[in-house]
């Protein structure tokens, strides 16, 4: 009987313990007294991250987003000079601090002189409509936020906007259907607690990965590359894909001017993908481990970003084709569209190429 009087308050003792420290991190990281309504937005805010093995040589890499939900160095958020919005292969979570392309971006131009700040507003899922979402609802609780330029890496995740678990990503707030008193104290619980966001964040990471379209380890030692003649880029693309292409198109119009209503000038940048890559000019394309179609998605990215210059130019914009320009090597891609520490390098050096005379 002693024994089990010990034990129960063992049990209770930790439950204690627990409860305790999970109050403590709601208190310090939730957003119930701030008032500022960042706690609602699907945008992961104050995360923290050390993981083995990402970064080079295996080194331990960090995964930092301060309290506004911004990845890299500024002095305040109205002093901000480029500020990149992407999906995942922007915000870049498997590529420790200091390594990724907008990292390496600042770091080249620390190099040469120069303090320009380079800020990763980059969130996982996010296509052209969720930026146009960070305009209406992310970008104006940011206390003066303001940009010399901002930065849109796009393409990628629109070309899959059909797939309706894709589509849910770039929904910055949760909307409970109905508006009875407790659907509306359930929408502030949820949205003000920091272990709720933290569980989101995690759903829609194994979301995303189930979609085929974050971080999944290829075996690049069973992929060969072959040479393609070189297709029309000009066909048309299907039915459904040339709708996407269109809407793509109209949205990065409107995101150009959204940011020049915020007082910057819009960079246009294109995206690459791994199943294809061009060397010496010539194409070659992926086959082996889990590649197939890769002519297909050469296709169907060409075609977008195709539509992502023609508006940029249309609108004035400053444009960058990367996806035309740059020639990647094995070992850029961690898996079918996000890059290592090694290719994020590469892009970060290229876009200072194009970008250096901004700035002098």
């Amino acid at each position: 009987m002693r024994q089990w009087r010990t034990a129960i308050r063992v049990a209770a003792v930790n439950a204690f313990l627990i409860v305790s420290g999970l109050l403590v991190a709601e208190l310090v990281y939730g957003d119930w007294f701030t008032g500022h309504g960042l706690g609602a937005l699907r945008v992961p805010r104050n995360v923290h991250l050390a993981y083995e093995g990402a970064g080079p040589q295996g080194s331990i890499s960090k995964y930092h987003r301060d309290r506004y939900g911004l990845r890299g160095v500024y002095e305040s958020p109205g002093l901000i000079d480029i500020l990149a919005m992407g999906g995942s292969t922007t915000n870049e979570l498997y590529v420790g601090d200091g390594y990724t392309w907008t990292d390496t971006l600042a770091a080249n131009f620390r190099r040469s002189g120069r303090a320009v700040s380079v800020v990763n507003a980059g969130v996982d899922g996010h296509s052209t409509v969720g930026h146009l979402e960070s305009f209406d609802r992310w970008f104006p609780l940011i206390p003066g936020l303001r940009a010399r330029y901002v930065l849109i890496y796009a393409g990628i995740n629109d070309i899959h906007l059909e797939l309706s678990e894709n589509a849910r990503y770039d929904r910055l707030r949760s909307e409970d259907e109905g508006t009875t008193r407790w659907n509306r104290v359930r929408r502030y619980l949820r949205d003000s607690s920091a272990l709720y966001a933290a569980y989101r964040s995690l759903r829609g990471l194994m979301r995303a990965r189930y979609a085929g379209l974050i971080h999944q380890q290829v075996d690049w030692g069973r992929v060969v590359w072959l040479e393609h003649p070189e297709p029309d880029t000009a066909v048309p693309l299907s039915g459904v894909l040339e709708r996407l292409r269109g809407e793509f198109g109209e949205r990065l119009g409107l995101i150009v001017d959204r940011a020049r209503e915020l007082g910057s000038e819009a960079i246009v940048v294109t995206q690459h993908r791994a199943g294809y890559r061009r060397s010496g000019g010539r194409l070659l394309i992926a086959r082996g481990d889990r590649w197939s179609g890769q002519l297909h998605e050469y296709l169907s990215q060409t075609a977008f970003n195709l539509r992502a210059m023609e508006v940029c130019h249309a609108k004035g914009a400053i444009c960058i084709d990367l996806a035309g320009e740059i020639e990647f090597e094995v070992g850029d891609f961690l898996d079918y569209v996000h890059t290592t520490p090694q290719g994020s390098r590469r892009i970060g050096d290229f876009l200072f190429t194009r970008l250096d005379a901004l700035f002098r």
